[in-house]
């Protein structure tokens, strides 16, 4: 039986065996120059089926971002562009391909479509602007 922390505290295991320096932070907490913060949120939450055979779906987006044009913004956003590569040693996607089942805690993830080609894009924030990438993955998991 997995809980949307449970899929959490997967997710973020993944991320930090792949660039160990990532930070998850609640906002409004303000992210340091040349680091790479990272944001997990779920949406589209759907059951799909009746009784003992029903499994629920949820999207998990994890939001990869630094500051914008402060010292070390370059590299970061080359980290950021490595955790969301198809591909490679610190690839997310690469690791739960090799895992599907997050370590036993759901049924199965996915990488969503353009998840792995989504934009760079300058977000406006109250800390000021970053440049973010979205990993967007389809989890199925047994409640």
């Amino acid at each position: 039986m997995a809980t949307h922390n449970a899929i959490a505290d997967a997710l973020e295991s993944i991320v930090a065996a792949s660039d160990a320096a990532v930070r998850f932070y609640p906002e409004p907490h303000e992210k340091p120059a040349g680091d790479v913060s990272a944001e997990l949120y779920f949406q589209d939450l759907q059951r799909i089926g009746h009784g003992a055979n029903a499994v629920w779906t949820v999207q998990a987006i994890i939001e990869f971002s630094t500051p914008a044009n402060l010292p070390g913004w370059g590299q970061a956003v080359r980290r950021i562009r490595a955790l969301c590569d198809p591909s490679g040693s610190a690839s997310v996607l690469a690791a739960v391909e090799a895992d599907p089942t997050l370590e036993g805690v759901v049924t199965g993830a996915l990488a969503a479509p353009g998840s792995a080609t989504g934009d760079e894009i300058k977000k406006r924030y109250a800390d000021g602007e970053r440049w973010c990438k979205e990993l967007r993955l389809e989890v199925t998991f047994n409640a």
